[in-house]
């Protein structure tokens, strides 16, 4: 199936996770404290989100990508956006990743499990090797994408450039290429005069 694009609604979810949060200071009793449910059916009114998929757990380039994210999260809380992330991987395996991975150990955010891959079948990502791309989605309070990109296995994706998408789509403008939050949106009515007084 193709990879789902702007414009398209964004399918529903409901996941077991293993908790965001620093790892050692989790107010754990039991095993299942460890856990919980990341679903679309909880999504709050007026809530952007980032949706993100990595290959596999026990890697290289994933886990500094989480930990990139996890960097800027805060500036996503502020921009009423919650971060979505899972894979392919188990809730067991993501917790032995993040105890073994120093970089993963205080991420503020659930890590998901689509262990029968309905999800990320439908939205695209599952490769012919059964894993996830390393794939990225923006999607709007009215469940629209706005912002899809899939990276090389190879190449690590840029939070802060996932963080410039977001605050560019907020930004209620036209947004030039490298505009950054505090610079001035395109004038569509100027450029258009601009235009008329060439005489094309």
């Amino acid at each position: 199936m193709a990879v789902l694009t702007v414009g398209d609604d964004f399918p529903q979810y409901d996941f077991q996770a293993v908790v965001g949060g620093v790892l050692a200071d989790l107010p754990v009793n039991r095993e299942e404290d460890y856990f919980c449910r990341v679903s679309s059916a909880d999504v709050k009114k007026d809530q952007w989100r980032l949706v993100v998929m990595w290959p596999k757990d026990f890697t290289f380039v994933c886990p500094t990508e989480l930990a990139g994210i996890a960097e800027i999260y805060d500036e996503l809380k502020k921009r009423n956006c919650e971060v979505v992330a899972v894979n392919t991987d188990s809730e067991y395996v993501h917790l032995a990743w993040r105890s073994k991975d120093e970089l993963l150990r205080s991420i503020p955010f659930p890590l998901a499990t689509d262990p029968k891959h309905d999800f990320l079948k439908t939205v695209g990502v599952l490769n012919v090797e059964g894993v996830c791309d390393r794939a990225s989605f923006l999607v709007d309070p009215n469940n629209k994408i706005q912002f899809v990109c899939v990276d090389a296995d190879s190449v690590g994706r840029n939070a802060k450039e996932l963080l410039r998408q977001l605050d560019a789509l907020q930004s209620g403008g036209l947004t030039s290429c490298g505009w950054h939050p505090g610079e001035p949106t395109l004038d569509v009515f100027k450029a258009a005069t601009n235009l008329v007084s060439l005489n094309l």
